[in-house]
């Protein structure tokens, strides 16, 4: 399972360097993952330990991630597999509009 979301992170740390993926779409994917693994049972120390270790040259997106699975952990774990997709997109919205708000 780490090593499943270690990919997808890092695999998101080499998306950002296209120039056509605006920071709004870097936080979507960001918010999306984070509450994936929330919802999946990995907890906050694991899922920051590998946020850490793969934005380890990358500050803002560190600390953005960082800040993400904070707030990702504030929502409580759901157990049905639809209430759990449901957490995951709503989440990702939320994050995606509160970045719009900011920068367009």
């Amino acid at each position: 399972m780490k090593k499943l979301i270690m990919a997808a992170v890092i695999a998101m740390s080499a998306s950002t360097a296209n120039a056509a993926e605006t920071y709004c779409d870097i936080m979507y994917d960001l918010a999306e993952l984070v509450m994936s693994v929330r919802q999946d049972g990995l907890t906050m120390k694991q899922t920051k330990k590998i946020i850490k270790e793969a934005y380890a040259n990358d500050d803002n997106l560190e600390k953005t991630a960082i800040t993400l699975t904070n707030w990702a952990y504030e929502t409580p774990k759901f157990q049905s597999k639809q209430l759990k997709q449901n957490a995951v997109n709503s989440f990702a919205e939320k994050a995606y509009y509160s970045c719009e708000k900011v920068y367009k």
